[in-house]
This record gives structure tokens, sequence and C-alpha cells, in this order.
């Protein structure tokens, strides 16, 4: 079959994405260690080294880890020829490894099975992004965990079938990663000839200029590259050809002021040498001015906000949402007005099935951003003062009721599972604080605990005495020197994470048949019970650990039969 999408109709048989190869998830060092990352070692790929590339093929990130980081966070190396799948922050980024790198905990990539191929997987990735996406879940931001990957349903091609695939496919990739290869090395070629031409130290009448070999795209004896078409992709042979030459080009306008900037030194003989060089030798990268300075801002805007104290979710969503703006305006922003924001937010939620919600979201990440521009007299006035908060529907939120808590508990298959849910019941801390908790962060004798909320900000947290004697039950069964209080059931035993605790809680949820179990929710809970019980709201704030009233009001919804019971009291 000469295309995927031929490929694809022609199979009958349907598995899940962990039939077509293994699933790996990543991880990341702590970003406090500095021993833990350095200029060279293991190559480590995050979401926003692929957000920046464009290239197809991937073996370096903007920064590598250590050992001692790579040993930290247990992540996997992936062999050459696996399939990179950015699952969280955005969602949809595909490439393949061009060497054995590891990646961050923002990926869900497939190492596929040498009866597949590497081919088969990536255009069944790369086509099905969008759908994966919908499978995820998340409120800050969409996640799709590793059961959800690996359970993603997926057509598998007999061994004959994904043969005669990759025999058309990988001839195609191959001329890809050569291409590629080969911009890399006119890039490094540029960055050492352009200072040397430019100071003279290189002598133009002496240099001659090669003539452009013709290129011809390997069909396999019966394909034409030019019509091959990954289905549903933009990675054409031609596409790629086309991006080599381009990058062979400088814009006309800038050799133009390279020529007039050195008129003075040079005859016109030499000049016309000089012009004939950069355009055809020098592979300029086809960016525009402004967009170097706006990731420049981006960075600058980043790196005070994780001054200020903003979490890693937090920037890694600011970040994430910011760069697909910039990535979609032509327009410098120094120069944007209300009216080109205001129609970016109308075009998005045209364009993608996001509810209000997610729109006021990122309403609210522009202002601040266009705030901190502001600020910082970049420009004058932000533009998204005039664009006021969007309308959102006002819904009931569930909390647990007493009954289903009790069947949450009675669920549970380890003594580390039990105490969380007690834990986060009773001390209605958020799941981020959970997973930083250590040992030493605990005392039994008071029932209560030290926790490091948003912006690094401590506070006391109090539980009940079930959860203390679930807490001591948990932590004599505990063999290991982790420091941690809650740690992995299995392997080096290190440290949970939040998706750890969230995974598990679904999966409770949905064995015992009981609506949308989230870590979230047991904190929504606690707030509501204490203010039913009388608890006055500031102390209830003081617990949540809010810094406006407001948004622990949010929080902690009135139980409906207390209104009920309230209005036949005064008023029935």
């Amino acid at each position: 079959m000469a295309k995927y999408c031929d490929v694809v109709d022609s199979i009958d048989t349907y598995g899940c994405i962990e039939d077509l190869g293994t699933v790996v998830g990543g991880a990341t060092p702590s970003k406090k260690r500095k021993e833990y990352f350095a200029d060279s070692g293991i190559s480590w790929i995050t979401p926003k080294d692929l957000s920046n590339a464009t290239n197809l093929f991937i073996g370096h990130g903007a920064t590598d880890i250590t050992d001692a980081g790579y040993q930290s966070c247990s992540t996997k190396l992936m062999p050459a020829g696996s399939v990179l799948f950015s699952s969280r922050a955005p969602v949809g980024y595909v490439a393949i490894a061009a060497k054995e790198v590891c990646t961050n905990q923002g990926f869900k990539s497939v190492v596929p099975f040498n009866n597949i191929g590497t081919s088969f997987v990536f255009c069944f990735l790369k086509d099905n992004a969008k759908e994966i996406e919908k499978a995820g879940s998340g409120t800050t931001f969409i996640e799709v965990s590793s059961r959800t990957m690996r359970h993603f349903v997926a057509p598998i091609p007999s061994v004959e079938c994904a043969q005669s695939f990759s025999s058309y496919a990988e001839p195609l990739l191959n001329a890809i990663k050569n291409n590629e290869n080969e911009i890399a090395a006119l890039v490094q070629l540029r960055d050492a000839l352009l200072p040397k031409l430019m100071s003279g130290e290189i002598d133009l009448s002496k240099v001659e200029l090669p003539m452009p070999s013709a290129r011809t795209a390997p069909t396999n004896g019966r394909l034409p590259v030019n019509n091959f078409l990954f289905c549903g992709l933009h990675y054409t042979y031609t596409g790629i050809h086309e991006l080599s030459e381009r990058l062979h080009m400088v814009e006309s306008s800038t050799i133009e002021s390279i020529l007039q900037a050195m008129q003075s030194v040079l005859d016109a003989r030499q000049l016309k040498q000089l012009k004939s060089v950069l355009s055809s030798q020098l592979a300029m990268e086809a960016l525009p001015d402004d967009a170097g300075e706006a990731k420049e801002l981006l960075d600058s805007f980043l790196a005070a906000k994780e001054l200020e104290g903003c979490s890693e979710r937090t920037l890694q969503y600011y970040e994430s949402t910011l760069a697909y703006y910039i990535s979609k305006t032509d327009m410098p922003l120094t120069k944007v007005d209300t009216e080109q924001l205001r129609s970016y937010l109308t075009n998005y939620q045209a364009t993608h099935t996001v509810g209000k919600v997610t729109i006021d979201n990122i309403r609210r990440i522009l202002a601040t951003f266009f705030s901190w521009l502001e600020d910082e007299d970049y420009i004058v006035k932000s533009p998204a003062r005039k664009i006021r908060r969007v309308k959102t529907p006002v819904r009931v939120k569930e909390t647990i009721s007493d009954e289903d808590m009790e069947r949450l508990r009675d669920g549970c298959e380890t003594l580390r599972d039990l105490a969380i849910i007690d834990l986060l019941s009773s001390t209605g801390m958020r799941v981020g604080e959970l997973v930083k908790l250590n040992r030493e962060n605990i005392d039994l004798g008071e029932r209560e605990c030290i926790v490091q909320g948003k912006g690094n900000k401590e506070r006391k947290a109090y539980f009940d005495a079930r959860t203390k004697l679930h807490l001591e039950e948990y932590l004599r069964t505990r063999i290991d020197d982790d420091s941690a209080l809650f740690v992995g059931l299995s392997g080096k035993h290190q440290r949970i994470t939040i998706s750890t605790v969230e995974s598990r809680l679904r999966s409770l949820g949905r064995k015992l048949r009981l609506p949308r179990i989230h870590p979230h929710k047991f904190r929504r809970t606690m707030a509501t019970n204490a203010i039913d019980r009388g608890m006055p709201v500031e102390q209830v704030q003081k617990l949540l650990g809010h810094v406006k009233i407001d948004t622990t009001m949010q929080y902690a919804m009135v139980s409906q039969s207390n209104v009920k019971a309230s209005h036949r009291r005064y008023l029935g």
C-alpha cells in the first residue's frame, strides 16, 4: 500500500497502542539540584524542545541531565527510532528519537515492536494526536495518563502489511533525516563562516562557488516520492526538500543591508560574489526578527514568575499557552492591540473544542503576560485591560458523601492508599502538597503536619485520629530509607508523583462505580463539611492556604439539605 490511509483501511484487526510497542513515561530530576543538569550528558527532551523544533527527528534538547540526574528520577532511556509523544502541556507533539534519549514527565512515548516499525507508529500517533488528547483528563490542562495511552484503540497491521508499509516509508524517513542533518551542518557552517566573512578574514576573490547538485528522491523503484502522503501529516519529502532549499537563502532585505554596509570596503565584483555566497551557501533560518524577541520576552517573563514562587506546573501552563499564542500571531508583541487579542480568543474557541473556562484561563494568562510587559516598560499599556472576564456557567460541584468515603476506604488494597485518602480528606491539602511531604514533616503526637503550599509558603495542616492510626500502620510497613512520606510500592520505592495519586484514585473510583473521584474532590469536600458544621470561613481559609477568602467560598458550598432545613425553620 502506498499511503498510510490505504494501509489503515485494509486492516481489520484492532487492539491498543501497547500492541504496537512499549509505552514509556518520562520523569524530571529535581531542578533544585544543579548537579542533575549539565551542558553535556544524557540527552533529555521536553515538550518545549518539540514545540520549538521544525525537525521530525530529535536527538538533543535545550539541556542534558547527568547520570546522577538520570538515576534520581528513574526515567528510561529511549532507543533510537522511538516515537516521542508529548502527553501534557501541551498534548500532541510527535517526533522520532534520532539517538538514545530520555524524556521528562510530559511524555508517554512508544518504543515500536520490531514487527511493527517506527514509521507506522509515528504515522498513527501523528494522525490521531487530537483524538488521544480528547481521551486525556485534567482541569488546569489536559494530560494523557500511561493507562490511557496504553489502552487507546489502534489498528494492528499484519507482519506482511507492516513490512510493506515500512518498505515505502523508511526510505522517506531516512531521506528526511539526512536532509535535517545536512541543514544542521549548513547552519554550523554559516555560524563559522559569517564572522570571518564580515571581518575580511576570508578573501572573497578566492572563493569558488560550487554549483548546487540536483537531488532526486528515492522512489524504491515503484513510488514517486512527491505523490507519497502520510495521511494527515505535512511531512512529505517534498516539504522537507523545500525547507532545505529555503534554509539556503537569506531574506533579500537582509542581504541588501549587508551589501550596503560592505560597499565602502568591497568593489563591485566582490559585492556580487558576497551576494551570491550569502544567497547560496549561508543557510539562514527563515524566522522573523520579532520571533526571536518574543521568545526572549517569554523567557524573561517565565524567569520572573519563577522568582515570584510560581509552581512548576503553573510555569508549564504559562509557557505552553503563551508559546502557542506567539506561534499563531505575526504581530510583534509590542504592537498587539485589544482587537487582535479578542480575535485570537474568538478564533481559538471556534477552532478548538474547549469550554468557556479554558478560554477565560487563556485570557487571564495573556492579561498577566501583557501586564508584566507594561510593568517592565516594554509597552505603554496592556491591550488585555479592556477584555473582561469570560462569564462561565456556574454549576454545583459534587462532594464525596460520608457513605462513599467509607466505600473508598474499604476499597483500598494497600495501607499507603488508605493513608493517602485519610490525609486528603481530613486536611484538605492539595495533591501537590501531599506528594512533597517528608516523614519529618509529620507530627503524629500532635496530629499535624507542615505542608509547602503555592509560592513555597509553609502552613500547618491537621488530621484526625483515624488518619494518625493509618499513617502509623503504613510507616511500620516501610523497609526503605527514603525521606518521602509516600513512595512507590515497587522498584526503588521513590517519592510518588501527582499523576500516580490521580491515577490510583481514578482507578479506585471506577472499580467502586463512584463518579469522578480525584484528589481535588477531597479538598472541596473537607471545606464544605467544615462550613456546614459551623467552622468560621476565615479558619477554613487558613486551613486551605488561600490568600483571598473569595477563593475559599468557591470551594465551600453549603449543603443543600442544610439550606432546606433553614428555610423550613425560618420561613416555612
